[in-house]
């Protein structure tokens, strides 16, 4: 590293002072593609890029295991948001984000305590992640995505369940970095309750988180870092 970093210093002030020095080898273009982009992770191998039970458990800070309650395989529209406009940033694979986007496939899990439909539980959490053809493709959508989502900072929406049950909730401001995006949710009247969600881009593939609990923090973008990883192994 000694000899090098001489060298350098030496042809500088050679050029500096006037003089040519003469390299023996032959001349490269220069690389004017920039990078190299990483190989897209197959549509076939997007499902195991989920983060595991026990390992979600773990960031979430439960006690227990929790347990996969539901999982999905394809868009949804949660037309109980009062501000379409806002679902995109309300929960994860929502059309609102993804129409129009050339997303080729997705996987989530919904996985919680394991309790009865009568007690709320303490951790619920979303995690799904969506394939496009390449890099370019997830960079693009989550130009448009963010966009949304900013149009969404310190608002207010109105929630109806299905049996016409109706919650306010206080969206925050939307803080981003490292191709990442999150923002909070508070339910009004909810002692607390309140979700955090982030969403943001590796490779190919989009990875959503949505952590729901009394006082969330940084679960959500603990189980985020778990997906990036897994990405990046592939």
């Amino acid at each position: 590293m000694k000899v090098r970093i001489l060298f350098t210093a030496v042809v500088g002030m050679l050029l500096l002072a006037g003089c040519t020095v003469m390299v023996p080898g032959t001349a490269v273009p220069a690389d004017s593609d920039g990078p190299l982009k990483p190989k897209p992770v197959a549509t076939s191998a997007v499902e195991d890029l989920l983060a595991g039970p026990v390992e979600v458990s773990k960031v979430a800070g439960s006690g227990t295991t929790l347990v996969q309650q539901a999982r999905a395989t394809g868009m949804s529209d949660s037309t109980g948001i009062s501000s379409r406009d806002c679902r995109s940033a309300w929960s994860p694979l929502q059309k609102a984000s993804y129409d129009g986007s050339g997303w080729i496939s997705v996987a989530g899990k919904i996985l919680s305590d394991e309790r009865d439909k009568e007690t709320r539980p303490d951790n619920v959490i979303t995690q799904a992640v969506v394939s496009f053809n390449d890099s370019d493709a997830a960079d693009t959508f989550f130009s448009g995505v963010t966009k949304r989502w900013k149009a969404c900072s310190d608002k207010s929406v109105v929630y109806t369940q299905d049996g016409g049950k109706q919650t306010n909730w206080s969206l925050g401001p939307v803080i981003s970095g490292d191709d990442v995006i999150q923002i909070s949710q508070t339910a009004e009247g909810g002692r607390g309750w309140g979700c955090q969600h982030v969403l943001g881009v590796r490779n190919n593939i989009a990875i959503e988180v949505l952590h729901c609990a009394e006082g969330p923090g940084e679960q959500a973008r603990g189980v985020f870092d778990l997906i990036a990883r897994n990405v990046g192994d592939r």
